[in-house]
């Protein structure tokens, strides 16, 4: 049997969760009780790292209707007004999205083999995209990477499996990276930053775009984005994956997953009876009283 087909019949055997197929093509996981927590865990993180500690401001939203635009910005109208009002006009600013339920449209993001369970046709997106100052929006971009690659990595059992891609700038001078996790049967796209520029508002009309405008200072300008995205999906796999072990136990061997705390489904935790008879609070009470007298001693002394 596969790796990957041991944990997925472990997944099954504990309630982390179950691929559904359909015509061929994986639809979706579903998640049983102890996915279901494991899965609350990863998007806590998340949050926090992408919007609870950021020193920017940080919104949330929801594309409801994702499969309706080809980009976020027709959704986010709404949204941006209302943030450069809380900013007072200022950048710079971001938005994080962790619930929009989305679907593959292309038949070439339909994965086979073993890659296919980290991109299956519905997931739920972690998408972070960043409305910077123009001329720091390249610095950013570079930071970025690196803060998520250490996210992926601070909850590994083998951080040195994620590593960055080289910067690649598509025909509209776009700069986009991956971060890739490396497993037994290959490497795995996780997570991919990009530096959009402005270009994601080059197809709205002037008067939309001057709803985009913003300042830095006295001046106006139109932002710079820098977004990243990966899913759920993708991040419970890889932490399943990388959890995996088996282990020698007793006479034979044991599967099991081994979790960072933070990520854990369940914490445990272990309290050691005392070995003497006597009582914890008789001890406790001893050593206050004890405490308490060479107190009253010394003030004695003092006062003398």
């Amino acid at each position: 049997m596969s790796l990957i087909n041991r944990i997925l019949s472990m997944c099954e055997s504990y309630a982390y969760m179950r691929p559904i197929i359909i015509n061929n093509v994986i639809d979706h996981l579903k998640y049983g009780a102890t996915g279901e927590l494991l899965c609350h865990n990863i998007r806590n993180e998340w949050l926090y790292s992408n919007v609870t500690s950021r020193d920017e401001s940080v919104f949330q939203f929801c594309n409801i209707d994702q499969k309706k635009y080809s980009n976020d910005i027709p959704s986010l109208k709404d949204h941006f007004m209302n943030a450069k009002q809380f900013c007072n006009n200022q950048l710079p600013f971001s938005f994080a999205d962790s619930r929009s339920i989305c679907e593959q449209t292309s038949l070439n993001a339909l994965k086979i083999g073993d890659k296919k369970y980290f991109s299956p046709k519905n997931y739920t997106r972690f998408k972070y995209i960043a409305f910077c100052i123009p001329e720091e929006s390249q610095q950013f971009f570079y930071h970025w990477q690196r803060q998520r690659k250490i996210w992926w990595r601070k909850f590994s059992a083998n951080p040195g499996r994620f590593s960055l891609t080289e910067i690649l700038i598509d025909e509209n001078g776009q700069e986009s990276t991956e971060i890739r996790a490396e497993f037994p049967w290959g490497q795995e796209t996780i997570e991919t930053i990009r530096n959009i520029s402005t270009k994601m508002f080059d197809n709205l009309d002037p008067l939309e775009q001057e709803m985009f405008i913003a300042r830095v200072g006295k001046r106006k300008v139109l932002p710079h984005v820098v977004e990243s995205e990966t899913s759920l999906e993708k991040a419970f796999m890889v932490f399943l994956c990388d959890g995996y072990a088996d282990l020698p136990y007793h006479s034979g061997r044991r599967e099991i997953f081994r979790f960072h705390r933070k990520l854990a489904p369940y914490k445990i935790t272990f309290a050691a009876p005392l070995s003497s008879e006597i009582d914890l609070h008789d001890i406790d009470w001893e050593k206050i009283h004890v405490a308490n007298l060479t107190s009253y001693v010394e003030q004695l002394i003092k006062n003398y």
